[in-house]
């Protein structure tokens, strides 16, 4: 949804993923899930962000099943390519049928050295002026660029630290 959703978030151990019976979900994050998208039966916008119910956001939007259903998935398309993916799915709000709807490469976690560990420690902290989600796992220093727009990351200045509202668009990467 172009980050305009905070989600479940669902980790899975991938080495176990094909041994039968197994079930290996290690972790569950319940996302904030304000909004969720539905048809919009219009025919200029198929789809709109409406509202979540408070029942809505209390679930997961995923059962166990559909969890290790999802992950059996993106192995298999993981090993088709050949490399780690960026996969985007959907479910059918009225059959409950899962849909894969995009594979791209996935450019963040891929490109970091597998046989590496490294560990950061603060020195000392400060307050904290706002919170949100790392797209890397390191820590930085240095004054705070906000963009707002992909298109306008011309005015990014080097050694920066990137504040933006948008998450999860690939036009962030370059």
């Amino acid at each position: 949804m172009q980050g305009a959703v905070d989600p479940d978030e669902y980790e899975v151990f991938k080495p176990l993923l094909a041994e039968p019976g197994c079930a290996p979900i290690v972790g569950k994050k319940r996302g904030k899930k304000a909004h969720k998208m539905v048809y919009a039966k219009n025919d200029t916008h198929p789809t709109k962000n409406v509202p979540t119910s408070r029942a809505e956001r209390a679930a997961f939007v995923l059962s166990d099943a559909e969890i290790l259903s999802l992950s059996r998935s993106a192995c298999v398309i993981e090993a088709h390519y050949g490399r780690p993916m960026d996969i985007e799915w959907a479910k059918d709000g009225a059959t409950g049928e899962m849909f894969i709807v995009q594979a791209r490469p996935e450019i963040v976690q891929s490109r970091r050295e597998a046989s590496s560990v490294r560990s950061y420690r603060l020195r000392r902290s400060g307050r904290a002026l706002l919170r949100g989600v790392s797209v890397g796992e390191a820590t930085a220093t240095g004054a705070v660029c906000v963009i707002e727009h992909a298109r306008d990351m011309h005015r990014f200045v080097d050694g920066a630290v990137l504040v933006t509202a948008t998450t999860t668009d690939p036009d962030w990467e370059p």
